[in-house]
């Protein structure tokens, strides 16, 4: 008799009792007893989708494991993309389906029809995921919570409160507004520091929802666990600069903080690589790949930019001076919130807010000019020379003298560059496309244009 493997796979386990790859085991086994085929392994995938990219382990031991024959209850079980299927199509093996009958991968027609079914396995894999986000802006838009896993407080769904988490969470925020640090709450629940910054920075426990950045007001089943006031007394301590107490982490990474994340425009963090720490479903990217296209585009961003001359009004100097006063207004500002409560100093925190930002950006571009002007300064006659000669060879030669000079900077003028220059934003997908980076030149042009 011939050896076979079994494949079971089922995207979404519900009751995470494996119901589903269990019967699909118990049909697949008989399939192969009708066949006379013996079962050397079972390779199981439960409650994953073949369609998200994410890894599916025993799928890849079973091609490593080169079976002489794959037995599944559909084809569809066992890959839903074409580049999935012509991995299977390299091992040269036969697949036989519960539902399907046999695919002989050895003959173009068989490879014809299995491609056939992954094609359409693939577009209804893409239909489905376009039809859930329709139903959760719809949900969102209503003020239902999307669905996703349970939060802290709340019963599944995230519609009813549950008691005693609830009250757990109403202390969290009073004793943080109260002057208790992060630290210490996070010890007292036995939380790490993260999961109590992202709860205290959760909009769901003040009535909204939330969907691809935009917030709604919940519908009025959804229980409220903090009032207003106190969630906004909150998010105000959390963003005083006053309020640290150490200095922060230095940056390390090219562009964290400033890419952005595709799905919901908040920016990428770095951990093992870049990722949005608002949703970890959102888009990922390795930081090499990144930073090198990021890299290649700062090069060509530096060969076409104009010179730039600082404005001697804006120096960083002033600008810092002002920052700081501002600081120490915000930070007297949260100490009344304390007291008076939030809404009687928004005005003043939201001026402060805006005059802040808008220095931030002032700051930003004066330390980008000045940077640019140091990485251009001892390349500018050969910037003229290579447009004089209009050479290829000339370009070539620059844009390496510019790779070099950038490779040599530190890190935080590389960071201003990039800032300074690109609009960096990562989609979901895998390849190079779903990089994509603007010049900021050519949007300013694009947007007088449009004008």
């Amino acid at each position: 008799m011939t050896d076979c493997d079994i494949y079971c796979r089922v995207s979404i386990d519900k009751d995470g009792r494996s119901l589903a790859v269990e019967r699909q085991e118990e049909e697949c086994r008989e399939l192969a007893r009708s066949l006379e085929l013996t079962v050397r392994k079972v390779w199981v995938d439960n409650d994953i989708s073949a369609t998200t990219g994410k890894t599916r382990k025993d799928f890849e031991a079973m091609l490593k494991a080169k079976p002489k024959a794959i037995v599944v209850w559909h084809q569809d079980r066992l890959v839903r993309k074409g580049t999935d299927l012509e991995r299977v199509i390299a091992l040269n093996v036969n697949i036989h389906s519960v539902s399907g009958g046999i695919l002989d991968l050895a003959t173009p027609q068989g490879r014809m029809m299995a491609r056939t079914v992954a094609a359409f396995s693939q577009y209804e894999g893409e239909q489905k995921a376009l039809r859930q986000l329709s139903k959760n802006r719809q949900l969102a838009a209503t003020g239902m919570p999307v669905p996703g896993r349970r939060r802290f407080g709340f019963e599944p769904g995230n519609i009813t409160a549950r008691p005693e988490e609830a009250r757990a969470v109403q202390n969290l925020f009073r004793d943080f507004l109260d002057g208790s640090s992060i630290r210490s709450l996070a010890k007292n629940l036995g939380w790490r520091t993260l999961r109590v910054r992202e709860t205290l920075a959760n909009p769901g426990y003040a009535g909204w929802v939330v969907w691809n950045g935009e917030r709604f007001e919940a519908h009025e089943s959804v229980a409220r666990i903090v009032d207003r006031d106190l969630f906004e007394g909150v998010q105000a301590i959390l963003s005083a600069p006053g309020r640290r107490t150490s200095p922060g982490a230095t940056i390390r990474h090219l562009a964290s903080g400033i890419a952005i994340c595709g799905v919901c425009d908040g920016r990428l963090s770095y951990r093992n690589s870049y990722l949005c720490l608002q949703d970890l479903s959102h888009p990922t990217i390795k930081k090499a790949y990144l930073d090198d296209t990021i890299r290649k585009a700062i090069v060509e961003a530096l060969f076409f930019a104009p010179s730039v001359q600082t404005h001697e009004s804006h120096t960083v100097t002033t600008i810092d001076r002002r920052m700081a006063e501002l600081e120490l207004e915000k930070a007297e500002l949260v100490k009344a919130v304390r007291s008076v409560g939030y809404k009687a100093v928004q005005h003043e925190l939201d001026a402060v807010a805006k005059e802040s930002e808008s220095l931030a950006l002032q700051r930003a571009e004066v330390l980008s000019q000045s940077v640019q002007e140091s990485v251009l300064a001892d390349l500018r006659q050969r910037i003229i020379d290579a447009q004089h000669r209009a050479s290829i060879q000339a370009a070539v030669d620059l844009k390496k003298a510019l790779a070099q000079r950038f490779d040599e900077l530190p890190l935080d003028h590389q960071r201003e560059l990039v800032r300074g220059h690109l609009i960096i934003k990562v989609h979901p997908g895998r390849g190079t496309d779903r990089i994509d980076i603007k010049h900021l030149v050519a949007v300013a042009l694009n947007e007088e244009a449009a004008a």
